[in-house]
């Protein structure tokens, strides 16, 4: 007789991958990856603002951190570039002073425009890696839900599952030896899924 499939639940609670999957199924948990501490208050806000956004599209997960950290910071630097270019124009007046001691001026490009337009280059290419972009939203796969952490409710037809494949007796009570004289008494709940646990085995 063929064994029953294990459902997801209890594959993510045994830490085991299920070999019937669909190869295009999500791979990765979701979860929200944490903060760094020592950002800048721009980039907090802006690491805020792109998980929240993240997360409600269901594409995050804690392995991101690394990247979003990168790209915050990233985003606090184009920030300044930008001020700056707001309050001393596109372009800067500079002045040297030539060969001869004559002091001479010329009119040149901010030198923080050339610094955004580098920046804007590499956040564009970040935020792709993150489906942000209008290109490479429909591209993003959504993550898994998030691995439960809670064993199965005893008696249930998972949680007897969980205590066969361990190689427990379902229902030997924790911290004392297992009377191999008598049978335990079940309730007919506890003896309708030791049967259907029995039958998928």
């Amino acid at each position: 007789m063929p064994r029953a499939r294990k459902s997801l639940e209890l594959h993510q609670f045994q830490g085991t991958v299920p070999e019937w999957t669909n190869s295009g199924a999500p791979a990765f948990a979701g979860g929200r990856p944490k903060m760094p501490r020592d950002l800048s208050p721009v980039a907090q806000a802006e690491w805020r603002r792109l998980t929240k956004e993240l997360a409600k599209r269901g594409t995050l997960t804690r392995v991101d951190s690394s990247a979003l950290e990168i790209y915050v910071r990233m985003f606090a630097r184009w920030k300044k570039c930008v001020d700056d270019i707001e309050r001393r124009g596109p372009v800067v007046d500079v002045s040297w002073m030539g060969s001869d001691g004559v002091e001479r001026f010329k009119t040149v490009e901010n030198p923080a425009s050339k610094i955004a337009n580098r920046l804007e280059n590499s956040m564009r290419a970040m935020l792709r890696e993150f489906g942000s972009t209008p290109a490479s939203r429909e591209a993003a796969k959504p993550t898994a839900p998030p691995l439960k952490t809670t064993p199965p409710e005893p008696g249930t037809d998972e949680w007897a599952r969980a205590e066969i494949a361990a190689g427990r007796d379902a229902f030997a009570t924790p911290d004392a030896p297992v009377d191999t004289t008598s049978q335990p008494v079940l309730s007919d709940e506890e003896q309708a899924a030791m049967e259907k646990a029995m039958e998928a085995l």
